[in-house]
């Protein structure tokens, strides 16, 4: 392990927690893009993807109590990623979606919210973050 994989933590760990959550969080967004209404479906990515953060961290801490298991923040970062980027193309067909709708473009309403709730679980896995084994 280089000291340059130690502190960024980009290895195929990481490249598969990114690729797991960007499936399923693109999956899932497509799926709520086809069958909610038009007026709701910008406000539930935004839940879905609370949630799916959620889910990360969550699996994340509980790696922290299993004995053969590590907790490892890049992991949470990885997947906060993920989910970040395949619920990106959801989010904007359905903006675009809106949109066309509506005949009018219109800035969604601040996410400061979300990040005032889940950061605080990042610094505390910061805080128990194990050093993967070697």
């Amino acid at each position: 392990m280089t000291l340059l994989d130690f502190f960024i933590g980009i290895n195929d760990d990481k490249q598969l927690h990114f690729l797991v959550f960007f499936f399923l969080s693109f999956g899932i967004g497509m799926v709520m893009l086809l069958l909610t209404p038009n007026g709701y479906t910008i406000k539930g990515l935004r839940y879905m993807w609370l949630f799916l953060v959620f889910i990360g961290m969550a699996e994340e801490f509980r790696q922290y109590f299993l004995p053969d298991r590590t907790a490892e923040f890049f992991d949470a970062v990885a997947n906060l990623c993920g989910v970040t980027c395949g619920l990106f193309i959801p989010f904007l067909l359905a903006y675009l979606r809106n949109a066309i709708i509506m005949k009018r473009l219109s800035i969604p309403s601040n996410p400061l919210v979300e990040w005032l709730v889940v950061l605080p679980f990042y610094v505390i896995l910061w805080v128990f973050n194990q050093e993967p084994p070697m």
